[in-house]
């Protein structure tokens, strides 16, 4: 039962388009704002030979990301980043394995984890060090949760017929650290290339699983035969008060002790003047997203949590334009899997609009 719940988790390894990236920083005093709507679809999962295999559960959701950014001085941006961010809306087919104790629909829905950082161009026209044809860039920050998930109170609105998380949208519900570089290199005034990597790394975090409450309670209704179908957990969690015993499955937290989140990627940009300050920009980036392995300690007993990697391809296309004295920027990416092992086999729709002004 544990092995069935805990594959319905790997619909929540779901990500709506992260904000692209580059060595440029914005000039002193100007901000950029970015509201970044998506939509992401899965029916497929790499298996741990990179085969494709039906995924359960299966669909989709629409996340309704964000960014702000300001030029402190010149080489020094400060950025809040919110990507993916609130989850609005999903719809997912209820996974097979849990027990028939409810029939509530799953729903992934909430606040994913904020990010916030500053940004350091150390090399470039406006680095520390001066260069019109190379430029990098150093960001270093802290990741912040934000959303509350209690599985208890999830499994009350499975068994009562309500919608119902399986899990957090959060990464893995705890603080974390992260660094990234980016190395620009300008081929000439229409094309340059971006070579970035980066890494997160998160803190231990120990909570009750709702994948736990659904094999203790999966267990104890078959051992009934049917008996407790359609009850909850009773008050106080305390099934040894009805005489059961708790030994095979108890309702203990879990401590998920996450591996290195990192990512890397290259992407051409090419950008057509088409006269004054308007231009479009093309870009092609090729990525490839590796999380390492990490430790599961449940009942005393620590279990692998299996690396994961994905390498994505991701097509986009923006115009950037001037609306009266405001420069405005609308972006369209689609990005699709092309190989990768132990994860969803994605693909997102997003839109980006990005706004810039001038503070001072």
């Amino acid at each position: 039962m544990i092995k069935v719940v805990l594959a319905l988790l790997l619909v929540f390894a779901v990500s709506s388009l992260a904000v692209a990236d580059d060595a440029l920083v914005l000039p002193q005093g100007v901000f950029r704002l970015r509201a970044v709507p998506s939509y992401t679809s899965f029916t497929q999962a790499y298996d741990k030979d990179g085969n494709l295999k039906a995924v359960d559960p299966s669909g989709s959701v629409t996340v309704m990301s964000g960014a702000f950014e300001l030029g402190l001085v010149d080489p020094v941006t400060l950025g809040v980043q919110w990507a993916p961010g609130y989850y609005v809306a999903s719809s997912l087919s209820n996974p097979t394995g849990l027990p028939a104790n409810g029939t509530g629909k799953l729903i992934n829905t909430g606040a994913a984890d904020l990010q916030i950082g500053a940004k350091f161009e150390v090399l470039g026209s406006q680095g520390f060090i001066k260069n019109d044809v190379a430029r990098l860039a150093i960001t270093a920050g802290a990741i912040v949760p934000l959303d509350s998930y209690d599985a208890n109170a999830e499994w009350t609105n499975y068994t009562g017929k309500k919608d119902f998380r399986a899990a957090s949208v959060s990464d893995y519900q705890s603080y974390g650290i992260g660094g990234k570089a980016d190395l620009d290199y300008k081929i000439n005034d229409m094309i340059f290339l971006n070579f970035h990597g980066e890494a997160k790394y998160y803190l231990p975090n120990e909570s009750l699983e709702f994948s736990t409450i659904a094999t203790y309670w999966g267990a104890y209704a078959g051992a009934m035969a049917g008996s407790y179908v359609g009850y909850g957990v009773p008050a106080g969690n305390s099934v040894a008060a009805a005489g059961f015993a708790t030994s095979q499955s108890p309702l203990t937290k879990t401590k998920t002790t996450p591996g290195l989140v990192t990512i890397f990627e290259f992407e051409p940009h090419y950008a057509i003047s088409l006269g004054g300050a308007t231009k479009i920009n093309l870009g092609l980036p090729v990525t490839y997203d590796m999380t390492l392995a990490g430790t599961s300690t449940y009942n005393s007993k620590d279990t692998t949590i299996d690396a994961t990697n994905i390498l994505s391809i991701g097509p986009n296309a923006s115009l950037f334009t001037l609306i009266g004295p405001l420069p405005v920027e609308i972006e369209v990416q689609y990005s699709l899997p092309i190989m990768g092992t132990l994860t969803n086999a994605i693909s997102t729709i997003s839109l980006q609009v990005k706004i810039f002004g001038k503070v001072y």
